[in-house]
Formats: structure tokens, sequence, C-alpha cells
């Protein structure tokens, strides 16, 4: 959790507030990186969703702060895309679960095996992150810009899914796909 935050809020912010009087004086804008995770919680990802809905929350307060100088603040929220991430996340899963209780094993460790098959299945589907580039460049250079932009269908379909239904639904679409039992002691 910390690592997650430190990395993607605390360094985020003190990035932007290094740069911002360049950005200022030069008429530029500021780009943050977010997700859809940003939007909508995953199981198992609540240490990075928390991470991206505090960019979500920076950045739009951020464009409010910086309005009286014209200073655009742009936020692009890319879905699945090839990422070293996924690696990285099965790794420290596997490690964490060499120090689980029998206890804690026994509830979690076929939910845990579910979300790291889920991860794969996602990372063989993922996009091309250079689509994620096209759109970071076109939110720095159009004339324009956007408050935010969603890249790739799976984070429009997200989005639009999680306007549209109502919580318990959301909440069960999302623990199916990642592989959560429905109870229990079920198996995923």
């Amino acid at each position: 959790m910390r690592a997650q935050l430190e990395v993607n809020v605390v360094g985020l912010v003190a990035t932007t507030q290094a740069f911002l009087p360049a950005i200022r004086a030069g008429g530029g804008r500021v780009v943050m990186i977010s997700s859809t995770a940003g939007r909508v919680a995953t199981p198992f990802l609540g240490a990075y969703s928390a991470s991206k809905f505090a960019v979500e929350v920076l950045s739009d307060t951020l464009r409010q702060e910086l309005r009286p100088w014209g200073v655009p603040v742009v936020i692009v929220e890319p879905g699945s895309f090839t990422s070293r991430n996924r690696a990285g996340t099965e790794t420290a899963v596997r490690a964490d679960r060499t120090s689980l209780s029998a206890d804690a094993e026994s509830r979690y460790g076929a939910a845990l095996d579910a979300f790291l098959e889920f991860g794969r299945k996602t990372e063989a589907r993922a996009g091309d992150p250079a689509r994620v580039a096209e759109v970071v460049e076109r939110a720095l250079t159009t004339s324009r810009p956007r408050v935010r932009y969603l890249v790739g269908a799976d984070s429009r379909v997200t989005v639009a899914l999680s306007r549209l239904l109502p919580t318990g639904a959301m909440d069960a679409l999302l623990t199916r796909a990642v592989g959560l039992p429905r109870r229990a002691g079920a198996r995923p």
C-alpha cells in the first residue's frame, strides 16, 4: 500500500510541483496518467485502485486550482495494456503466499490462484501500450484537450457498466471476472 501511494500519488504530486512553474511560464499543460481502476475498483487491487482514485481527485482539484492561469489538467485513463506490472503482481502474490497462515491460505488460496489466472488472461488480450502513448501525445498537443481520455475498449465498457449497473450487480460482475467464489468455502 505504501509503495503504491508513494509512487503513484506522492511522486506524481512532487513531480508536478517541481515542473509547475515552467509549465505555467511556458503556457503548457499537465497530463496525469490514471487508470480505469481509478474509477472502478477490482478485487485484490485495492492499493492500486486507491492510488489511481487519488490521482483522479488530485487531477480534478489541480484542474480547478490552475484554471485562473489557463493551465489545462488532463487525465488519461488506460484500460488493459501490455505491462510489466502484471508479472510484478504475480511475483508479489507468490511471495506473499509463502507467509500466509494455514487459515488464510485455506480462505484465500483458491481466490488468489483465480486472480493470478485472471491477470494472465488479461495480459494475453491486453492492448499495445503505443496506443496509450498516442493518446498522451494528443492530450499534450491538441489545442483544446478533453478533461479525460479513456483509452481502450475495455476501459469504456467498464466505466459505462459501472454507471449503468447497480453497485451489487457491478460487484458480482467484477468478483466473477476475477474468479472469486460466490460464497465463502465455495470454489471459484
